[in-house]
């Protein structure tokens, strides 16, 4: 399995004066590992930036939908608030998103992380990989 836990976004000059985190969620179905697993809560962690300074941070629990392929905000009303609180204060947001891991497959593996809020794409940022299979065979490009 593979970590997700290098899927990190930037997002720049994004206006949350309108956030509404009911409709905020991570979309993982454009990548082909299959399905999101996880064995603890995930999270994610919301850091608030004006350049390199970092103004807030704030961090909550994510929930996964019945196709495995969503994480949803836990407490939306309370990213909601806080992202209130701090509009105006800084020019950039990174996402983390920790303790979700995804089934590869032989060959190229790709993690494909979109940020919607209200459907509409925000962000995105993806992560490929490369898993070879293993055992004692042959494979590839061989010449004789």
């Amino acid at each position: 399995m593979k970590s997700a836990s290098e899927m990190e976004q930037t997002i720049d000059d994004l206006d949350i004066s309108n956030l509404n985190a009911n409709n905020l969620y991570l979309d993982f179905s454009g990548s082909n590992v299959g399905q999101i697993k996880y064995s603890s809560n995930p999270t994610l962690n919301i850091i608030l930036k004006n350049g390199l300074t970092i103004v807030d941070t704030y961090s909550t629990s994510l929930s996964v939908n019945a196709s495995r392929t969503r994480l949803y905000l836990s407490n939306p009303t309370g990213v909601s608030n806080w992202a209130d609180l701090n509009t105006g204060l800084f020019k950039n947001i990174e996402i983390e998103v920790n303790g979700i891991e995804f089934d590869g497959k032989v060959g190229n593996n790709l993690i494909l992380s979109e940020l919607l809020h209200f459907g509409s794409i925000v962000s995105g940022t993806s992560y490929s990989y490369y898993r070879n299979g293993g055992g004692s065979g042959g494979g590839g490009n061989q010449q004789q």
